[in-house]
């Protein structure tokens, strides 16, 4: 994603694991990582924090609200490997 969204925006952001044929996985560690504009980074693994879910065999996601101004980055890998990544660029409603 690179959308700019309003201040307060809730976000889910959806991951796809697959081997080398094409064949979702799961893998053996699957960690989301979120780093707001005003903060550290954060990483969320799954089975130690509630924030990510997995919906079916190598499908994940993780919900968050955008409550700060500016660019949010995310990334997620399985087993240490980087699998997708981006930033959402949030700003404060002008009315």
């Amino acid at each position: 994603m690179s959308d700019t969204l309003l201040t307060g925006a809730g976000v889910t952001f959806t991951v796809e694991f697959r081997n080398s044929a094409g064949t979702l996985v799961d893998p053996v560690v699957v960690t989301f990582r979120l780093d707001p504009p005003a903060t550290s980074a954060t990483d969320y693994v799954y089975e130690t924090d509630d924030e990510v879910v997995r919906d079916s065999l190598g499908i994940y996601h993780a919900d968050f609200t955008l409550d700060d101004g500016g660019r949010w980055r995310w990334k997620w890998t399985g087993d240490d490997v980087a699998v997708t990544q981006g930033y959402i660029d949030t700003t404060d409603p002008e009315i």
